[in-house]
């Protein structure tokens, strides 16, 4: 299942680091983006600083408001959650100590994600640039994604 949710700049400055839920545990740079900003490593900090706009590596600001309005979307919350029946097997796997079934689970979740993700990325991301005094969105095929796993989700649930 796929949930998603429109952050604000407001939101997204304390919506991914509330009790730094995100990155606790080891994300990923995912998307064409990536290579384009020279990104590698997923840090709390650098990940904050790609919310603002701004890349992490050089500096350079890359979103501008009109007449310093905050009117950015600095990102879309997906969250991609197998079905129960999945998460119930994956917890009994783990009880039973059946890493390969684990492992399996795990990485058919992935493959969903990521061909989820590629389609998005190909199909549907766009940018909103003023034309001719005219604001016309442009299919840019790429972006760029903080990936992370977890196994429960923030009311320690499977």
């Amino acid at each position: 299942m796929l949930t998603l949710k429109k952050l604000s700049l407001a939101q997204s400055s304390t919506y991914y680091s509330k009790d730094n839920y995100y990155t606790k545990q080891q994300g990923e740079y995912w998307g064409k983006l990536k290579d384009e900003l020279g990104l590698n490593d997923l840090s709390h900090e650098n990940f904050n600083q790609l919310l603002n706009g701004v890349n992490p590596i050089t500096g350079e600001r890359l979103v501008h408001s009109k007449e310093g309005k905050d009117g950015n979307v600095p990102a879309f919350d997906f969250s991609f959650s197998p079905a129960k029946s999945i998460s119930i097997a994956y917890e009994l796997a783990m009880q039973k100590k059946d890493f390969e079934l684990v492992n399996k689970i795990l990485k058919c979740h992935d493959k969903a994600v990521n061909d989820t993700l590629s389609h998005i990325e190909s199909e549907h991301i766009k940018a909103r640039v003023q034309k001719n005094k005219k604001r016309v969105s442009l299919q840019t095929g790429n972006l760029v994604a903080g990936k992370f796993q977890h196994d429960i989700n923030r009311y320690l649930e499977p």
